[in-house]
């Protein structure tokens, strides 16, 4: 178990899972269910996907998308640089907030 924002208590799957070696399919789906403490964003500054030769396969960043898009949907933003392009953009290592 895990407390997520607003003290909601997530159930973790404990069990071991199996990945396999070359997955296939067209879709990819991130469910993240806790951040560190903020109740609506998650830091996470990049995802690269590659092949089963290993070879990175580019991601458009309009083909992407998240549920809120960024921060800027909020009151007082407008020009936050934190936003979903910003996962395919190639600079993976950060430590801008």
């Amino acid at each position: 178990n895990t407390l997520g924002a607003g003290g909601k208590v997530f159930m973790l799957d404990t069990q071991p899972f199996h990945i396999p070696v070359t997955p296939g399919g067209r879709h990819l789906r991130f469910d993240i269910i806790s951040t560190w403490g903020d109740p609506h964003y998650v830091g996470l500054s990049g995802v690269e996907i590659f092949d089963s030769n290993g070879q990175k396969i580019e991601i458009v960043y309009d083909r992407i998308s998240a549920d809120p898009a960024d921060i800027n949907i909020l009151p007082d933003y407008g020009n936050d640089p934190r936003t979903v392009d910003k996962l395919v953009d190639g600079y993976n290592r950060t430590c801008d907030d």
